[in-house]
């Protein structure tokens, strides 16, 4: 098998971003094993004997689970001839050389693509009207509009991290989370929230300690704010004092 070609673009691309690093491993043991046509057989357990032969313990369902969200970020796409399952790399000649006259696997047809359904890998109609084919995606697209800069970058972090530790929001919880930093935003600055969600994921906690956040810097009125408070209502209780008993102003 032909050495493969990974390029320096790599280390920057949002796609990549988006994976675990699992399962950018996952991605880059696909390049070097599949045929010259960048296409493999995608039964799970042929992909966990080609890609993890030493890892004995990895489970097919962490195999699947990969396999499901690298179709779902358009790295891979699944197909099915004669009830088999197969993938290919959509950018392979973009980016490989092809040296074979014919290709080790079937090729891809319009038919219907495939995706991973709890384990299983089964067959699923195309629906045309549906631009983005990753729900999860929009999901979070939509709960963090709003939030760029540092803190979004933050934020995905933070639901990479959870995700790693088999936690991954729902969306109800997401938008709750989003909800509590926009809420924090407005008494904390962007640079704060970020160091608290990077202490929690150094910890290893299950979740964002807020109450960490409470006496951090302008998080509270200063003493001069304070020293002129109160002589405002010294110098009002004055003037109520002469005011009662005949002083006028």
């Amino acid at each position: 098998m032909p050495n493969r070609i990974i390029k320096e673009t790599i280390c920057t691309s949002d796609t990549i971003e988006r994976l675990t690093p699992f399962e950018e491993t996952f991605f880059y043991r696909l390049i070097v094993n599949c045929d010259d046509y960048g296409r493999m057989d995608a039964r799970p357990a042929i992909l966990k004997s080609k890609l993890f032969p030493l890892k004995e313990r990895l489970a097919l369902r962490d195999v699947q689970g990969a396999l499901q969200k690298l179709a779902d970020t358009g790295c891979v796409k699944l197909y099915e001839v004669e009830h088999k399952p197969y993938l290919y790399l959509p950018t392979w000649e973009v980016h490989q050389r092809v040296r074979n006259c014919k290709s080790k696997f079937p090729e891809p047809s319009d038919g219907n693509p495939l995706t991973v359904d709890r384990g299983l890998l089964s067959t699923a109609p195309v629906i045309q009207s549906n631009p983005n084919p990753n729900p999860e995606s929009k999901t979070r697209e939509d709960a963090l509009a709003g939030i760029d800069g540092e803190l979004r970058t933050k934020l995905e972090e933070w639901m990479r991290y959870k995700q790693e530790r088999r936690e991954a929001y729902k969306p109800t919880g997401l938008r709750n989370l989003v909800s509590e930093v926009k809420n924090k935003r407005s008494v904390y600055s962007d640079a704060q929230i970020c160091a608290l969600i990077s202490e929690c994921m150094a910890n290893g906690w299950r979740g964002i300690i807020w109450d960490k956040l409470k006496g951090s810097p302008g998080s509270s009125p200063g003493p001069n704010k304070s020293a002129q408070t109160g002589r405002e209502s010294s110098l009002d209780m004055e003037k109520i004092h002469r005011m009662l008993h005949g002083g006028g102003e």
